[in-house]
């Protein structure tokens, strides 16, 4: 129950029942939604709170009657319902979703990942008729291009090393691992340490993306990635001919510089993170791979990466020091990192 409640988050259910917060629960509801800003689609920030948790509920219902529809018990169906729609991916099995060996769970919780992943506003916006904005929103159209690019390569490179006998079954799995991976879900249902390089560097590099702004997933965002490409482009642009006004705009809508900068210096805060962290795991003797995907797996809330935290393994044989470590990662990643670190900074208690 907290793995589903911290999906949409615990801040965004107290605005949801408390809406005399006013202000202070606009604010708090921007600390926790994961995006560079919370789209208010409602007049009151209470009432899209509670947009947001019965779009959550009812997409959480539908997947848990379709996996009772596979064959899973109530607890299994509920629980894993749950840990999709959260994007947090703990499973009650040992084999996670593998487990089941069922080509159609391996489905239902993929397309309910990507869902999950998904901008939650789009949703609303969808239910109202607006078509045309949800097709043309520039994120999700970038999200799912990612999507479908990491899952055929993936496909097609463990078809082609006689991984599996069929496309089909490549496919199956591939897609299954791309989408865990990119949503920060983290379910596995194999262990893809076994897979080829080209597969597993995929993998990897889905690790560093996430989900879109405003959804459960963790990771740097798509939608702060394709604003720091608009905005890489601009600048060549304008390097080309300096007398020219270039802008970042996205769909449609331009950009203020504040809000670019503050993009980019959360993505540089989140890189420096990595580096820090990946120096402070490998303190305690581990190699450059387990440090670094441990980390990028705990800061971006994923889960399982390389090396000695493999999707076949776990993290039990940490030190106690660097199991806290890595704990305060987490809640790092999944409070966005400007929302933690600011509390230890001397303005933050001195007001000066």
């Amino acid at each position: 129950m907290t793995h589903w409640l911290g999906g949409m988050g615990i801040v965004v259910l107290t605005v949801a029942i408390l809406p005399l917060l006013g202000l202070g629960g606009r604010a708090l509801m921007e600390a926790e939604a994961p995006g560079p800003q919370v789209d208010k689609f409602t007049p009151r920030i209470s009432q899209t709170a509670k947009i947001l948790w019965l779009i959550y509920l009812g997409l959480t219902v539908l997947e848990i009657a379709l996996l009772l529809f596979g064959g899973m018990d109530l607890l299994e169906a509920v629980t894993h319902a749950f840990a999709t729609m959260a994007t947090g991916g703990f499973s009650i099995k040992n084999l996670s979703i593998g487990a089941y060996k069922s080509g159609y769970i391996d489905a239902v919780v993929t397309v309910f990942m990507l869902l999950a992943g998904l901008n939650f506003s789009l949703y609303w916006r969808f239910l109202k008729g607006d078509l045309r904005t949800v097709l043309k929103d520039t994120e999700a159209r970038v999200y799912i291009g990612i999507f479908l690019v990491a899952s055929l390569t993936i496909s097609f490179d463990l078809k082609a090393h006689g991984m599996y006998d069929t496309f089909a079954k490549a496919f199956r799995f591939g897609s299954f691992q791309a989408s865990s991976i990119l949503t920060t879900t983290g379910f596995a249902t194999t262990d893809y340490l076994a897979w080829p390089a080209l597969s597993q560097t995929m993998l990897f590099v889905l690790m560093f993306i996430g989900g879109c702004a405003g959804s459960t997933g963790g990771g740097i965002k798509v939608g702060r990635i394709v604003t720091l490409v608009k905005m890489g482009f601009s600048e060549m642009r304008y390097l080309v001919n300096p007398r020219g006004i270039y802008g970042v705009f996205v769909n449609g809508n331009y950009l203020k510089k504040n809000v670019v900068y503050d993009i980019a210096a959360m993505v540089f805060l989140y890189l420096v993170t990595i580096i820090v962290s990946t120096l402070v795991v490998s303190i305690g003797g581990f190699d450059i791979l387990t440090s670094l995907t441990a980390t990028l797996a705990t800061l971006g809330n994923i889960g399982p990466g390389f090396g000695l935290v493999g999707p076949a393994c776990n993290y039990a044989f940490f030190p106690v020091a660097i199991k806290l470590w890595l704990s305060f990662m987490m809640l790092l990643g999944r409070l966005e990192i400007f929302t933690v670190l600011v509390i230890f900074t001397k303005h933050f208690w001195t007001g000066r």
